[in-house]
């Protein structure tokens, strides 16, 4: 998390987890369509992690694509 910035109030209360992370991004910034790279970046995990938590956070419903830009799918 950036030094500057303050935790969220779900960040503080569940704690600095990735999975928390995009959570939190994605309730922030809901209506908003984004790649797994922007979700990874702007979330501060890196790609890889969020690789290994996409098939929980469809699971549940918590991303699902939105659409198609060329090649780059959007959730």
């Amino acid at each position: 998390m950036k030094a500057q910035e303050e935790a969220t109030i779900l960040v503080e209360f569940f704690g600095d987890y990735p999975i928390i992370k995009v959570i939190d991004f994605l309730l922030e910034n809901r209506g908003f369509d984004y790649s797994k790279a922007e979700i990874a970046e702007n979330a501060e995990i890196g790609i890889a992690t969020l690789h290994l938590l996409w098939d929980k956070l469809e699971k549940f419903g918590i991303v699902k694509e939105t659409r198609k830009y060329g090649n780059t799918r959007l959730y």
